[in-house]
């Protein structure tokens, strides 16, 4: 879990700017992290727990 966030802070903090070879991994990162937890949810409750932490 604490990698799928530490992915999705860095891709959104460099995300906005020029896409060097690092930002393309960081995203690319993030991408393949975001998939694989949306397999890996399976209930309505996890859900909802992992939306309100990404809004914070």
């Amino acid at each position: 879990m604490v990698g799928f966030y530490e992915h999705w802070s860095d891709y959104m903090r460099c995300g906005q700017g020029d896409y060097t070879t690092s930002n393309k991994q960081a995203r690319s990162m993030e991408i393949q992290n975001r998939s694989f937890f949306r397999l890996r949810i399976r209930h309505r409750a996890e859900f909802a727990m992992l939306t309100v932490d990404a809004r914070r």
